[in-house]
């Protein structure tokens, strides 16, 4: 609008009430523009992604209400920035609507996340595929030192059974605090051999396919249902379709449309 200011609130310089409303003041419509994401401009210059409440709303229903990721009981660690939606919807939305804990570091570095996953008991993690094979080297290297864990991890493998994994690779659990329900990965194709690893090892990888111009999520894997290499099946707002080799999505969750 024509005169229109922003509020700019910095987070340092809030005051730090003693406990938080139960319910904020809010009037909108549902379908009005509540965030604007800029593309990172693969195709083309950036654009803007209008996004409505009611696009940011089908998402975060899909994964709190509906899969059931989220609860009051998870506590999540904040790693990527929050100027992608993919983070800004998976580690803070998400989080405050099912009423989770979420924690923000500081610094960014390994000693500081492995002291974080310890110290808060961090039970999902969020992240790029890039991390994950951060983890995966950590790990792999590790059990490549020892005979005895290099053939419990090919029989792991064989069984795909997370139980079993959660059982011998104990190590690898306590090594990331012990409370880890399942790492999310997006933003790219997650590489078969460190999902599968990863899944041997006792970590279950729950993937995605999104954008930002969906809010981002299209199709998901919901937990229990892995199937290494697949992103997942659409959420229950979204119908897909394959035309001419491209993926078609309509629902809920798609853009008002790109700022001018």
């Amino acid at each position: 609008k024509d005169g229109y200011r922003p509020k700019i609130l910095v987070f340092e310089e809030l005051p730090r009430a003693g406990t938080a409303p139960v319910q904020m003041p809010v009037s909108y419509d549902v379908h009005d523009t509540a965030i604007i994401i800029y593309t990172s401009g693969t195709t083309g210059s950036p654009k803007g992604v209008m996004l409505t409440h009611d696009n940011l709303h089908s998402n975060i229903e899909a994964v709190v209400d509906g899969a059931k990721m989220y609860t009051d009981q998870d506590r999540l660690l904040a790693i990527l920035p929050f100027h992608h939606i993919f983070p800004l919807m998976g580690t803070i939305m998400a989080t405050f609507s099912s009423g989770g804990t979420l924690v923000i570091l500081e610094k960014i570095s390994s000693e500081d996340i492995l002291n974080a996953l310890k110290e808060h008991k961090i039970t999902i993690i969020i992240g790029v595929p890039r991390l994950y094979r951060l983890f995966h080297k950590e790990m792999i290297d590790k059990v490549n030192a020892s005979p005895v864990a290099k053939i419990l991890l090919k029989i792991s493998r064989r069984l795909k059974s997370l139980s079993f994994g959660r059982l011998v690779f104990k190590k690898a659990q306590e090594a990331f605090g012990g409370h880890i329900k399942y790492f999310i990965s997006g933003g790219a194709k997650l590489d078969e051999q460190v999902g599968g690893d990863l899944y041997a090892l006792g970590f279950e990888v729950l993937e995605g396919f999104g954008m930002t111009e969906a809010a981002p999520m299209i199709t998901f894997t919901r937990p229990g249902q892995v199937k290494i290499g697949s992103p997942g099946t659409p959420t229950t707002q979204t119908e897909v379709k394959i035309e001419d080799g491209e993926v078609l999505a309509r629902g809920r969750n798609i853009m008002k449309g790109y700022y001018n």
